[in-house]
């Protein structure tokens, strides 16, 4: 149920029918969302608030591209790898979930991934539903 509703909120802010008020920040860089609550800024924090912000259909609230450009900056280009800060040593953990914050960002050639599970959702459907 709940990757269905997170699809259908993703795609009615993909189609910007999401509503606006005046009480919500316009475009915030991500990196200034996440300095806001003075979290030092790395990939992975990507997947959290970006996940928690499409849940709540509030993924309007980031620079979709400054979050891009910030995890691609944080690969290591020539071995592979994602690393929290750009031209630091890459880790398991900041690949997987940079690449799942890539993902939820629809960058080209990447699964869509379940928002609860932080999986592909073809993988969460085999697994857990069957399909």
């Amino acid at each position: 149920m709940l990757c269905s509703q997170a699809r259908h909120r993703k795609s009615v802010a993909r189609e910007g029918r999401a509503t606006h008020s005046a009480t919500e920040p316009s475009r915030v860089s991500t990196l200034d969302f996440l300095s806001s609550f003075r979290v030092t800024t790395t990939p992975h924090y990507s997947w959290w608030i970006l996940s928690s912000l499409i849940m709540v259909d509030r993924v309007h609230w980031i620079d979709k591209a400054k979050l891009v450009k910030f995890i691609l900056d944080c690969q290591d280009k020539e071995k592979g790898g994602i690393s929290d800060r750009p031209d630091d040593v890459v880790d398991v953990f900041h690949t997987y979930f940079g690449v799942a914050g890539l993902s939820l960002l629809e960058y080209q050639g990447l699964k869509a991934i379940d928002l609860a599970y932080a999986l592909p959702v073809d993988v969460v459907n085999r697994v857990f539903f069957g399909r």
